[in-house]
């Protein structure tokens, strides 16, 4: 886009100067239109590169990686005042990455179990015996 309005600008210039080499006189028109394209076309560029930087950091801090939710269900558990209905979620889920994604089933196992001895008539445990 810059490269069409620097060419377009170099066009009007060169006619301009060509005119006023030849005549004796220029249309002042032809300047103004150069400067007019340059002006927008930065000004468009800049909105653009604005955007794009807005989008590409706010498109960025939403990609969640396994690590990070490891990471984030790891730090709710270490809370001590957290709700056993956000706790019993939270260590199930992990306890599935662990198995499935990090293929550690001893590690699974052990979170289920403390989970089971701090709450052990919670309703969401009954169907859980072993992880598989």
């Amino acid at each position: 886009m810059r490269r069409f309005a620097k060419v377009a600008a170099v066009a009007a210039l060169a006619a301009f100067g060509y005119e006023w080499l030849s005549t004796g006189r220029g249309d002042w028109r032809l300047i103004a239109f150069a400067g007019l394209v340059l002006t927008l076309t930065d000004i468009f560029a800049g909105f653009l590169e604005t955007a794009g930087t807005v989008l590409s950091r706010m498109f960025q801090g939403s990609v969640i990686t396994l690590d990070d939710e490891i990471a984030d269900l790891e730090l709710r558990l270490a809370d001590p005042t957290l709700e056993p209905e956000r706790e019993i979620p939270a260590a199930l889920r992990l306890a599935e990455i662990y198995r499935k994604y990090r293929h550690d089933s001893r590690r699974a196992e052990g979170l289920v179990d403390r989970v089971r001895a701090k709450y052990p008539d919670a309703p969401e445990l009954q169907g859980v015996d072993r992880l598989s």
